[in-house]
């Protein structure tokens, strides 16, 4: 396993799916054409990693993920029984259409913390919208500490680097 010290603190990757056995397979699907494109990734990373090389993947696995479900509803709402997952990136394959990533667990989060909008605001998460960040299958990365993001929103349970 991944150490947390070695997590990149200065980007994070969000992959959100609508595959319900996420969490059961360990595997996610994205479509290709919602995986790190221009506009959901910073140039510096876009130029880096969306080819998918080896080196841009070996980038990758660098940045911890937080790999949810899409949004039971719309407008930042979902079910209080949703969880999804800080995780770290094993292996990503292209595969037709379609990007397959495979991932090991590191904690749970229960997904409404992150719609509530003031803890959007420190993961970088637009929910001010009918159609949010969570509401859509995509692959993004963000410009921001994901471990002090989780202390700012007041998220326990999250192991931290020292």
């Amino acid at each position: 396993m991944i150490a947390i010290q070695s997590f990149s603190t200065e980007y994070y990757q969000l992959i959100v799916t609508c595959d319900e056995d996420v969490f059961k397979d360990g595997v996610v699907s994205v479509i290709a054409n919602r995986a790190l494109t221009k506009y959901n990734v910073p140039p510096e990373i876009f130029e880096k990693c969306s080819a998918l090389t080896e080196d841009g993947i070996e980038e990758l696995k660098r940045f911890p993920a937080i790999i949810c479900q899409e949004n039971t509803e719309m407008k930042g709402v979902t079910s209080p029984n949703q969880f999804c997952m800080l995780c770290y990136i094993q292996k990503v394959m292209a595969a037709g259409k379609n990007i397959k990533i495979a991932f090991k667990p590191i904690a749970p989060i229960q997904q409404i913390k992150l719609c509530d909008k003031r803890n959007a605001m420190f993961f970088g998460l637009n929910m001010d919208c009918a159609i949010t960040d969570l509401n859509q299958s995509a692959w993004s990365v963000r410009k921001i500490n994901v471990f002090e993001a989780f202390k700012e929103a007041g998220i326990p349970g999250v192991p931290m680097p020292v």
